[in-house]
């Protein structure tokens, strides 16, 4: 069957009430031709296997296994098994089993009970039992008559009270003696359905899902089949107990539809026809647009409607909903009867804007399934405004309300601003587009003069228009004053005649704009007109006039400007002056005070003097009349053209004042005399220092009036009075206690009072001849301590105030004590010091007072029995403040330069280094490449840069000694440079130009290489002007070079950039990279220029003896070279560049390869040694090997990194030097130059120095190089006689060597390996003056010349000389010895 319906409405299917199913079956629902019953479960296969499976009863394994029967005789039957009428039941359990009597369908409102009842034919008796089987197995009581072969149970509502509708299986079980039979039973459990009701749309929608729900009141797994009218139908189930069922289809076509909806269960049906629904299409396929978007105020809009095709229809009747944006709509109800207006012309709609502005349209239409939206049609209102302006006048003063109105304006409103040109605007209100426009006029005031631009800007939706006026605006010319004024009459000088009238603002108004005034000289006299003239306030306007005649003169000035007016007069007299009629005005007697500050100094108080200089009344001085004043106190003033002139006296006294008035015109001179006394008195004694209850000190008090009276105060408490008189008045006065005084004297005259100091104190103190100052003389260091003792004598009074100034003249603590105290009985003086250093020092003790001094100066000894006075190091840098400068860049050696005296004793050296900072000293771990001991080695670059405290402390068992000394070390700045150097070519077809500064920059600590802790700062400017004067040009203009640091990469690379060339030959690139380390800078500039072509890019390597460097090169000068100035390589002569000059050298190189010829350069700066300075020795004259000479160096300086030489700033900076001392001696022809001490310190003691030459008394030329920073150097020589130190005897070589062994052992304890072999190579300098006793020249003589010559000498086997003996023997351990020093 093809329709689910018919199926329903067909009569069951069944044998005997029931249908059987095959054994191993289950009937699953069909999902297209549902049946009405739920899904029902596979049975399990143990309730399959005891089922029954035939209706009759059969009961046969083998029917039952093989769905199949087995016939009588065990034969195997033929034919499906409902096919077979007969079966053998022999041995069954129950024979033709048959239901009789069955409910299937158990509704839950009957209250009676269902019957099931059953019967068969024949069985042995029988028991029965049910069972309901769900998740529950509810069991059902069986009834059976095994007398009639019947049986029957029932199922009631109580049995079924848990259980949900649907079907359920039935489960009877059957057993006697023959065994068990099962029988499977179905029960069937539903709800009657009643009152369905139907919800059906009336429209819908082609292709789209419409809802069909029905509602009902009863019914329970309630099938519904919706037969739709269209060849299909739709299909749902509500199962177990709903009231509300809903199916979803959708239709294909267009058309109109009768919908019948059938609804079955197992216990009813009910069937619903006639729901009409219409299938429309969507709403879609419509234009709508304005006619016009532009439209004015009073003017419909006329929107159209149309649609593009006859197929949209049916669609239903429509609805369309128009919001016009501004703020009203309106809704049209159509339907199809419009179709051939929407088809043709459209369908049109009007509306009427009331306000202006740009109004968005928008349209719905809409039916009662779909819709179609237009938004954002634009339709633009607007009125006409392109005859608006304003109407506004062309003159006005400030704060002064101006009257502004629109002219040609449309009725309607529009959207306006107006600048008023002084940074004021206005704008119309807002919403004024959609007003009626209001004309009335408005003011406005401006702050301000000046001309100001008025700028409307108007605008409506449609239109914007830009109108402008100017209108200026002046501050108007108030109430005005002439100066000078009619009266008192002001007189003005002729020659000259040259008078300015100012014309001023009497009131702080604002000052007038744009004036324009008209002078008058003098009545019948033409006007003089002056515009744009300035009048304020506090800055008048002037107007300068010369007249040329005298006389009264009658003046006129009229100001006006557009907005106002004003007139006013004055009158003058012109007057002719000579020099004699000038005068002066000024105080003849100036009194004058004098003060004692808290500070106790007394003072004159200074005073003013004015002199006053007129002439006539008149208003000024004549031109080119100049005056000069000798004050008559040491100062003057020259070129005085005022009519005031003001000095200050300090000091008192008589002043005769000289004036001189010059006429410059015609050369004319008068010299005038002031006399001036600044003081009335004089105060004065004959002397200021004096003993106590000794001296008479005498007072003097003169006048310069005879009028007064006078007091005078000793300030000792006394006072005394005297009386005014034409002579001096004299007063003695002795001070009879200790102290220090100011005596006054107060002067009173008629009207004025001085007071008068004199101009010291007087100081009355006591003589000091009690004074007794002791001290030791002899003090072992350590401790080195020396107590100076300053008593009084016992029966002198006690003195007050006594300052001692103590000088030790230790050659490392230099600094000067004072100490100040009351010296008694009880308190004396006593002070402590504590000497540093070996020596014999000179003590110098100076006590005094005001009125006496003392003084003891007495030589001591310092001394320690290990140690002599000569100091272990250079003392002149044991000074914080001039410590001795040293290079990071180089080793560098501290030596003690102090021998041992005890040298059989057991030394040890202990050297500590502190790190200065801000003045605090800190330990400074250093770990030297050797152990240290009379010398300490510092390595290149070890020491970081800065101050430090190096103290060497030598010791033996008994005592010890120490000694600071202070090292500056410093390190010089980085070397920069960029490959390619000063000058360099870049190819203008080349986009970039690679730059390097890293490759030839180092730290000059590392030397060149060491560049890895370089940082590099690149800048760049430009300039696009080309000169072949390019350097000159760089350093002349540089201003004019702008910056281009926006063409330089320097991040591509450390110590590397890249510069982008702008396309132009003509500019010049100047790439500056700063290079540092450690806070220290170098800069360097390569001038770069683009050239066009392709000519060869060159640059040049050169080497000096500081290092490796890239440069440039240009031409050359000829007497510089001689290798010749076209060659590849240029070498410049020794000694041909000056120093402090800056060279500049040019290389061109050109090749047939080239286009054109390639150009490059160096700049360079010549440095300057050192300077300034001198060396000496001490003493000037001694014996080779015993006498120990000191060279001593000062005043050297140098200018180091700056340019040029300048003697206050190098002193200041005492830039590093090093020093070394060299002895000279003749080998022949040749000069044999050696070395005894190298480095910072320019002092060398405890030398023990060669002897001289024989052939020249002895003589021994000493040379000291003095280095820069560059080692560039300086050469100081000095000449000294070192005579031979033996004659030719056994006791004088004995003597000489016992001296020798002697000073070797001090030196060689002293751990200065360097002054050990110095004094041994002073001792063999002495053999080539041997000549041995007793010994005749002969061609065997022996050759002793050298050490070396005497100690390996072998004798030809005469006897030999004791002398010669000694001297050989003596001469073999020293030799030894040098070896053993070589080998350290």
């Amino acid at each position: 069957m093809n329709d689910s319906q018919q199926c329903t409405l067909m009569q069951k299917i069944r044998r005997n009430g029931l249908l059987y199913f095959l054994g191993d079956c289950a009937f699953f629902e069909d999902k297209t031709y549902p049946n009405r019953q739920p899904v029902v479960k596979p049975f399990m296969s143990p309730q399959i296997n005891h089922w029954t499976e035939w209706a009759n009863g059969t009961c046969s394994s083998i029917c039952e296994q093989n769905r199949t029967r087995e016939c009588i005789g065990n034969q195997m039957c033929t034919g499906d098994s409902w096919e077979i009428d007969t079966c053998d039941f022999e041995g069954c359990v129950i024979k033709e089993f048959a239901l009789t009597t069955a409910a299937e369908v158990l509704f839950p409102n009957d209250l009676t009970m269902t019957y099931t009842k059953f019967e068969w034919i024949e069985s042995p008796n029988i028991s029965a039992s049910a069972v309901i089987i769900d998740e529950v197995n509810t069991t059902l009581s069986v009834m059976s008559d095994n007398n009639n072969k019947i049986g029957w149970f029932k199922v009631t509502t109580d049995d079924l009270s848990t259980k949900v509708f649907g079907v359920y299986q039935i489960l009877l079980m059957i057993t006697n003696i023959n065994g068990e039979h099962l029988e499977n039973l179905v029960l069937r459990y539903e709800e009657t359905i009643s009152n369905i009701t139907i919800d059906a749309p009336a429209e819908i929608l082609i292709d789209m899902p419409m809802e069909l729900t029905a509602m009902f009141s009863s019914g329970s797994n309630v099938h519904f089949d919706w037969i739709m009218n269209d060849n299909h139908t739709a299909y749902v189930i509500c199962e177990d107990i709903v009231r509300q069922c809903s199916v979803s289809y959708s239709y294909s076509v267009i058309g109109n539809f009768n919908i019948t909806s059938v609804a079955t269960n197992e216990a009813s049906y009910e069937v619903k026809t006639d729901l009409l629904t219409s299938v429309l299409n969507p709403v879609t396929g419509f234009n709508f647009s304005v006619y016009e978007q532009l439209v004015n105020s009073t003017n419909d809009a006329e929107f159209i409607l149309t649609i593009d095709s006859v197929e949209r229809f049916p669609m239903g009747d429509f609805t369309l909903r128009i919001d016009f944006g501004d703020e009203s709509s309106q809704t049209l109800y159509l339907n199809d009867t419009i179709n051939d207006t929407l088809l043709t012309s459209g369908y049109s709609i009007f509306h009427t804007y009331l306000k202006q502005g740009q109004f968005m349209v928008n349209l719905n239409i809409s039916s009662q399934l779909s819709s179609q939206y237009f938004q954002n049609i634009t339709v633009l209102v607007s009125d006409d405004i392109t005859l608006l302006s304003l109407d506004v006048p062309q003159f006005a003063n400030t704060s002064t309300n101006i009257e502004f109105k629109f002219q040609n304006y449309p009725p309607n409103g529009f959207v306006f601003s107006i600048w008023y040109g002084d940074r004021n605007e206005q704008n119309s209100k807002p919403g004024a587009l959609f007003t009626h426009f209001d004309s009335t006029p408005w003011i406005y005031s401006y702050s301000f003069p000046g001309i100001y631009e008025i700028e409307l800007t108007a605008s409506n939706p449609a239109t914007r228009i830009l109108c402008k006026r100017n209108i200026t605006i002046q501050y108007p010319i108030t109430e005005v004053a002439i100066s000078p004024p009619a009266l008192p009459l002001i007189q003005y000088p002729i020659p000259d005649g040259n008078v300015e009238l100012e014309i001023t603002l009497i009131s702080n108004e604002e000052p007038p704009t744009d004036v324009t005034c008209y002078f008058y000289p003098d009545l019948m006299m033409p006007n003089i007109t002056f515009e744009n003239v300035d009048i304020q306030y506090t800055r008048p306007f002037r107007i300068q006039h010369i007249y040329t005649g005298e006389g009264k003169k009658d003046i006129t000035v009229r100001c006006v400007n557009n907005v106002s007016e004003v007139i006013v007069q004055t009158q003058l007299e012109m007057k002719i002056i000579t020099l004699n009629d000038f005068s002066f005005t000024y105080p003849r007697l100036a009194y004058n005070n004098m003060s004692l500050g808290n500070d106790k100094k007394v003072k004159d108080l200074s005073l003013k003097i004015e002199f006053t200089i007129s002439v006539f009344r008149c208003v000024r001085f004549p031109p080119n009349v100049t005056f000069s004043f000798d004050f008559g106190d040491g100062s003057d003033e020259s070129n005085i053209v005022g009519s005031v002139v003001e000095h200050s006296y300090t000091k008192r006294g008589n002043f005769a004042i000289v004036v001189k008035i010059y006429n410059l015109t015609s050369s004319e001179t008068l010299k005038v005399d002031l006399p001036l006394m600044v003081g009335a008195i004089d105060f004065t004694t004959n002397i200021n220092i004096g003993a106590v209850g000794l001296t008479t000190f005498i007072f003097n008090i003169s006048g310069r009036t005879s009028s007064g009276s006078f007091k005078l105060f000793t300030d000792d408490s006394q006072s005394f009075n005297f009386l005014s008189s034409n002579n001096s008045i004299l007063h003695s006065h002795t001070y009879m206690k200790y102290g220090e005084f100011y005596p006054y004297v107060i002067a009173s005259f008629d009207v004025n009072t001085e007071i008068i100091y004199l101009n010291s104190p007087i100081n009355a103190d006591y003589n000091l001849t009690a004074i007794v100052v002791d001290f030791n003389t002899s003090i072992e260091l350590p401790p080195g301590i020396i107590t100076i003792n300053v008593t009084k004598h016992p029966l002198s009074v006690n003195l007050p105030n006594v300052e001692c100034v103590f000088e030790f003249d230790d050659m490392i603590d230099r600094q000067q004590r004072k100490k100040i105290q009351n010296i008694t009985d009880t308190n004396p003086l006593i002070y402590h010091f504590t000497y540093l250093t070996l020596g014999h020092p000179t003590v110098n003790v100076t006590c005094y007072n005001k009125y006496d001094r003392t003084e003891k100066i007495s030589e001591i000894v310092v001394q320690n029995e290990c140690f002599p006075m000569t100091g272990m190091f250079d003392r002149q840098y044991s000074n914080i403040d001039n410590p001795l400068k040293l290079s990071k860049s180089e080793d560098v050696d501290l030596s003690n330069r102090m021998p041992i005296k005890c040298s059989d004793k057991e030394v040890k050296y202990e050297w500590k280094i502190y790190e200065v900072v801000n003045g605090s000293e800190h330990a400074f771990d250093y770990n030297p490449p050797v152990q240290p001991l009379g010398s300490i080695r510092f390595t290149k670059g070890s020491i970081p840069q800065g101050l430090f405290k190096v103290v060497l402390n030598v010791s033996t068992p008994e005592t010890y000694l120490f000694e600071p000394t202070y090292l500056l070390f410093i390190k010089p700045p980085p070397y920069a440079s960029i490959y390619g150097g000063s000058l360099r070519q870049a190819l203008l077809e080349k986009a970039t130009v690679s730059l390097d500064a890293l490759t030839h920059s180092y730290d000059m600590e590392k030397g060149y290489g060491g560049n890895d802790n370089l940082t590099f700062d690149w800048s760049c400017s430009k300039s696009n002007s080309y000169s072949s004067k390019i350097f000159y040009y760089y350093e002349t203009e540089f201003s004019s070079f702008t910056d281009c640091g926006d063409l330089l990469n320097s991040t591509i690379e450390h110590g590397k950039a890249e510069l982008t060339l702008l396309n132009s030959s003509d500019d010049v690139y100047a790439i500056t990279v700063n290079v540092s380390v450690d806070n220290l800078m170098t800069s360097y500039t390569q001038l770069l220029y683009s050239v066009p072509g392709k000519p060869p890019i060159i640059s040049i390597t050169y080497k000096d003896n500081s290092g490796y460097w890239q440069s440039f090169k240009d031409k050359n000068i000829p007497r510089f070279s001689d290798t010749g100035m076209n060659e590849k390589s240029l070498a410049i002569n020794s000694d041909t560049l000056q120093v402090d000059r800056e060279y500049i050298l040019y290389v061109r190189v050109f090749s047939s390869q080239f286009t054109s010829y390639g150009r490059s350069g160096m700049k360079f700066v010549t440095n300057q040694a050192p300077y300034g300075g001198k060396c000496k020795a001490h003493p000037v004259k001694g014996i080779a090997s015993k006498t120990a000479f000191e060279i001593s160096c000062n005043g050297w300086k140098d200018e180091g990194i700056n340019r040029g030489r300048n003697d206050t700033r190098d002193t200041e900076a005492q830039n590093f030097l090093k020093f070394a001392f060299l002895t000279t001696e003749k080998d022949g022809t040749d000069e044999k130059k050696t070395s005894f001490q190298i480095g910072g310190e320019m002092t060398a003691n405890e030398i023990y120095l060669p002897m001289g030459d024989p052939e020249n008394n002895y003589t021994l030329r000493l040379l000291v190089y003095i280095y820069d920073v560059y080692d560039d150097y300086n050469v100081s020589e000095i000449t000294i006689t070192s005579d031979p130190p033996l004659t030719n005897d056994t006791n004088a070589f004995k003597k000489l060597f016992e001296n020798y062994d002697n000073t070797f052992a001090m030196v060689d304890k002293s751990g200065n390996n360097i002054a050990s072999m110095r004094l041994m190579e002073s001792i063999a300098s002495t053999y080539k003056d041997l000549t041995l006793e007793n010994i005749q020249p002969t061609p065997t003589t022996p050759d002793l010349s050298t050490p070396m010559k005497c100690a390996y000498y072998v004798d030809s086997g005469e006897k030999q000389s004791d002398t010669k003996s000694f001297l050989q023997q003596s001469t073999e351990t020293m030799v030894t010895e040098m070896d053993l020093k070589n080998t350290r």
